[in-house]
C-alpha cells in the first residue's frame, strides 16, 4: 500500500461533506453504425459526465456519529467521489480508481459508511457494483450493503436503520467482484445512496482500517446480464491462458492478472479482438458495460453475428483515464455473438500505444416479462430485498 497520509479539510466544512463543481466533459464517444442507435447512460452523480461529481454531496466516516471522526481520505489519489464517477482502476488504492477511506486510530476494522446525495432525483433500474479488496495485506473481509432513499434520513446508521438494503456483498479478501443487480419488479426513484460497512479491513502492512468501493453505476432501465463464453480472441498476455478474464465477473487484484484480459503484442491494433458467444442465443442485447482497466485512449467497434456480421457501434474511450462505460442500444439488437474489434490501442502511461485491454465486458438484456429480481454475480450470490415503499 502506498503512502496516503492526507487528512480531509474537515475544518473548512465543519463535518465530512464535500461537493464538486463542473469541468470539461471527458466521457467516451459512442456512435451507432448501419442504422443502429446507441448512447452512453446518464450518470445521476455526475450529470456532466466530466468525472467531477458535479453537485453531488458526500458524507463518510463513523456511522455512530454520522461524521468523519477518525476516518480520513486521500483527496489527491483516491477521491471519495470516485465510487460513482465511472473511472476504472485495478485495485482500490490505485490513483483515482476508487472511493477509499482509512482509519489509523482504530486498526480493528470498525464500521464505516459512504453516503452520496445527487443534485436531482434519479431512477434506479439496474445497479452495477465493483468492490475491490485487492491487496494481499488485508486480513479481514469488508461486507457492505447498499441503500437508497428519496430525501436523506440523516447520516447516522440509526437514521438509516429503517431503510431496507437493496443489495449487499461479502467483501471477500483480495477479490474484485463485478456484480449486476436488477432489484424488485419495478424501477424506483431516489436521490441519496448509502454504502454501509458492518466491519472494515485490517491491513497488516501499515496498521490501519480501510473501507472502499471501486464503482457503483446506476442505470434507469431494468436490465439483466446475459451469460457469455469467450469464443475467440487475438492474443493473451496475462499469463493465465486465454481471455476468460474478460467475462468472469472479477476485476483482478494487485497480486494476480486473473479477471483481466489484455493483448499487448506488437501486432497491428486492428488485428486485436475479443469475441463473446451468448449462452442460449440468439438473444436480445440491450446494452454493454465496459470496464476498460487502467488503459486509456482505446477505441473499438462492436460487431454482431461474429467476424462476418454487421458493425453496430463504435466506441472511443476517454483519452486520459480508464472508464466504466455503460452503453445503451436504443433499439435492442438480436444476436448470438458479439465481437469487439480494436481500432486504436491504449496505454497505461500515455506513452507507447497499441494495447488492447478489458477488465470486464458485461452484456445486458431486457428483463423477462413478469420477472422479479434478476442477478448475475459470477463469483457468488448477493442477497437482495425489494425496497420499502418509503424509498420508491
Amino acid at each position: 500500500m502506498k503512502t496516503h497520509r492526507f487528512t480531509l479539510l474537515a475544518a473548512l466544512f465543519g463535518a465530512s461533506a464535500l461537493a464538486w463543481e463542473p469541468a470539461v466533459s471527458r466521457a467516451a464517444v459512442v456512435v451507432g453504425l448501419n442504422g443502429n442507435s446507441v448512447s452512453v447512460y446518464a450518470n445521476p452523480f455526475d450529470p456532466n459526465l466530466d468525472y467531477t461529481g458535479t453537485g453531488t454531496t458526500v458524507f463518510y466516516g463513523d456511522p455512530s456519529t454520522g461524521t468523519a471522526g477518525a476516518w480520513q481520505i486521500n483527496p489527491t489519489n483516491e477521491p471519495i467521489k470516485a465510487v460513482n464517477r465511472r473511472d476504472d482502476g485495478r485495485t482500490y488504492f490505485n490513483a483515482d480508481s476508487s472511493a477509499w477511506i482509512y482509519n489509523t486510530s482504530n486498526t480493528n476494522g470498525p464500521p464505516a459508511f459512504l453516503q452520496y446525495t445527487a443534485q436531482s432525483t434519479f431512477t434506479v433500474g439496474t445497479i452495477i457494483t465493483g468492490h475491490s479488496t485487492g491487496n494481499a495485506a488485508i486480513t479481514q473481509a469488508t461486507p457492505y450493503d447498499l441503500r437508497f432513499s428519496t430525501g436523506s434520513p440523516g447520516t447516522t446508521g440509526a437514521a438509516w436503520s429503517a431503510v431496507t438494503p437493496t443489495t449487499a456483498g461479502p467483501g471477500t479478501i483480495n477479490r474484485y467482484p463485478i456484480t449486476v443487480v436488477t432489484p424488485g419488479f419495478n424501477t424506483f426513484t431516489a436521490d441519496t445512496m448509502r454504502i454501509s460497512y458492518s466491519q472494515t479491513t485490517k491491513v497488516t502492512s501499515n496498521g490501519e482500517s480501510d473501507a472502499m468501493m471501486a464503482e457503483v453505476a446506476i442505470l434507469p432501465d431494468r436490465r439483466y446480464p446475459l451469460a457469455t463464453t469467450v469464443s475467440g480472441f487475438s492474443a493473451d498476455n496475462t499469463g493465465i491462458g486465454g481471455a476468460a478474464g474478460v467475462n468472469d465477473g472479477q476485476g483482478g487484484t494487485n497480486s494476480t492478472n486473473a479477471g483481466i484480459w489484455y493483448d499487448i503484442t506488437g501486432n497491428p491494433i486492428t488485428s486485436k479482438f475479443v469475441e463473446l458467444t451468448i449462452t442460449g442465443g440468439p438473444r436480445k442485447v440491450a446494452g454493454v458495460v465496459f470496464f476498460s482497466d487502467q488503459i486509456h485512449q482505446q477505441a473499438l467497434n462492436i460487431r454482431k453475428d461474429g467476424a462476418g456480421g454487421q458493425l453496430v457501434a463504435s466506441v472511443t474511450f476517454n483519452p486520459s483515464i480508464g472508464e466504466v462505460l455503460p452503453i445503451r442500444f436504443d433499439t435492442p439488437i438480436t444476436t448470438s455473438v458479439l465481437r469487439f474489434e480494436w481500432t486504436a490501442g491504449g496505454s497505461a502511461t500515455e506513452g507507447t500505444l497499441g494495447w488492447a485491454a478489458m477488465r470486464e465486458i458485461v452484456v445486458l438484456d431486457l428483463p423477462e416479462p413478469g420477472s422479479a429480481t434478476a442477478i448475475l454475480t459470477l463469483c457468488g450470490a448477493v442477497a437482495l430485498r425489494r425496497p420499502k415503499r418509503s424509498i420508491a
